[in-house]
């Protein structure tokens, strides 16, 4: 298994790992990691909260703005760290109540996916309503025709293509 990416995901990482040989001493971790573990998802939340409320962190990138704005920077850092958290739940097992004598991290566990939720899908959605409305125009509306001398010869670039080849490689970092 990799190593967890966050200093504080590794203090749950080595913490755990050292006690799997010792049944009683790692149900003890278990249980004292709760309250911690409970308090950062409700704090990540917290802090999630104003964050996705503000009207700049809907805002799409553009060309003249390829960057996430600071408001939405925080908002990643705060997934990521999350997501970091999660991986290292994935590395350990834990938050998988198959049985009654689970170790009660379910709820942890599904609290980090929904913060990656609330801040991911905003952001694709604003990213997928900008690009829709142009790739429709690609199916309905013709392109149009490029004049040569005077004359209609063939078909010009549409400008949906146009605009799709400008904001695909924003989007694509993005």
């Amino acid at each position: 298994p990799s190593k967890p990416a966050t200093h504080r995901t590794c203090v749950v990482y080595s913490e755990i790992k050292s006690t799997r040989e010792n049944p009683h001493l790692y149900r003890a971790v278990l249980r004292t990691l709760h309250r911690p573990l409970s308090v950062l998802v409700t704090n990540l939340s917290g802090t999630l909260l104003p964050l996705i409320a503000s009207p700049a962190f809907t805002s799409v990138p553009s060309p003249q703005s390829p960057n996430p704005n600071p408001t939405q920077l925080h908002a990643l850092a705060l997934a990521t760290f999350a997501g970091e958290l999660l991986e290292t739940f994935d590395e350990l097992g834990l938050g998988h109540e198959s049985d009654m004598r689970g170790d009660g991290l379910k709820g942890v566990r599904d609290s980090l996916a929904t913060t990656i939720k609330r801040v991911v899908e905003p952001l694709v959605s604003g990213i997928k309503n900008d690009l829709m409305p142009h790739i429709e125009e690609l199916e309905q509306l013709p392109p149009p025709a490029v004049k040569v001398a005077g004359v209609a010869k063939g078909t010009g670039i549409h400008p949906s293509i146009t605009y799709l080849q400008s904001v695909m490689p924003v989007y694509a970092r993005s």
